[in-house]
């Protein structure tokens, strides 16, 4: 099957891979198949051929097997590579580049691992998680805030205030600050990550999330040296 540069590939998965109990859906690209165009589907792709446009799985997982090539940009939620890719990776989730892989290209991803004699050429920009915020907080926040100028006037005017600074919405860097890294890196791992990537993601989130703050960044890599310890030592 080789179609068109200009013409769009929507696949589904087969009836086999629906009825082998699979978790979810998966379109396969076999390993003798060549297709050049744009790419796009609305569940995980899995490509043990050749691929030369683009692909675009916003919302779901592709994978690029030990016998897949790819010369195209890829946009998905997540993008594991065992094979090779030449081109630039969007990921709204984490990119995952195995031993055996190769991946040449700019890189946005908000979690990245790269495991040991990998291939990564390339920038990397690793972005912060967004954050889902209460519609309702602001309309707290402001009457918090009323209350708080209020009651200024009286014997506790600091307390008012610490009143408005726990209801706000508003990303704030605390001196006093402590991430739990642990939990974090615990989180990772159990979703398949090695204890050190996970540690090294967890604290590239931190950084991003507390501005590089250096009371906040010291603690946290004595947190992450402790929970590698303890890994070690298997009391975790």
């Amino acid at each position: 099957m080789q179609p068109s540069d200009s013409q769009k590939s929507h696949l589904n998965a087969s009836p086999q891979a629906k009825t082998a109990g699979l978790p979810v859906e998966r379109a396969t690209i076999g390993r003798s198949l060549v297709i050049k165009g744009e790419i796009s589907g609305t569940e995980a792709l899995y490509v043990d051929g050749r691929i030369e446009g683009s692909i675009d799985f916003p919302d779901h997982a592709v994978t690029v097997g030990a016998n897949g090539t790819v010369a195209a940009s890829i946009s998905a939620r997540e993008v594991v590579v065992l094979g090779k890719v030449q081109g630039n990776v969007q990921c709204t989730d984490r990119l995952e580049v195995r031993s055996q892989g190769s991946l040449s290209g700019d890189v946005l991803t908000q979690r990245i691992s790269v495991e040991d004699g990998a291939i990564l050429q390339g920038s990397v920009e690793v972005r912060a998680v967004e954050r889902k915020t209460d519609r309702h907080e602001p309309a707290r926040a402001a009457q918090t805030l009323a209350v708080a100028e209020k009651s200024e006037t009286s014997e506790r005017p600091k307390a008012a205030a610490a009143a408005v600074g726990s209801q706000s919405s508003l990303p704030t860097v605390h001196q006093n600050a402590s991430p739990d890294i642990a939990d974090r890196a615990r989180t990772m791992i159990r979703t398949g990550y090695k204890p050190k990537d996970a540690v090294e993601l967890v604290l590239q989130e931190t950084a991003l999330e507390y501005r590089n703050d250096p009371s906040v960044m010291e603690k946290a890599r004595v947190d992450a040296e402790d929970f590698l310890l303890k890994v070690s030592k298997g009391l975790i």
